[in-house]
């Protein structure tokens, strides 16, 4: 039947969301890196 299919189906759902949101994570952090160490734009007289 079907239902032999859902628990491997879920399971390989959830182990790419994982991955998905592993990498955005690490992107989001380089960004905030990247961003944190360039000059300001706005300087102060």
């Amino acid at each position: 039947m079907a239902w032999e299919r859902v628990g491997p189906t879920a399971t390989g759902v959830a182990a790419v969301t994982g991955v998905f949101f592993t990498w955005l994570s690490g992107h989001q952090g380089r960004r905030q890196v990247e961003f944190t160490r360039t000059p300001s734009a706005v300087t102060t007289p």
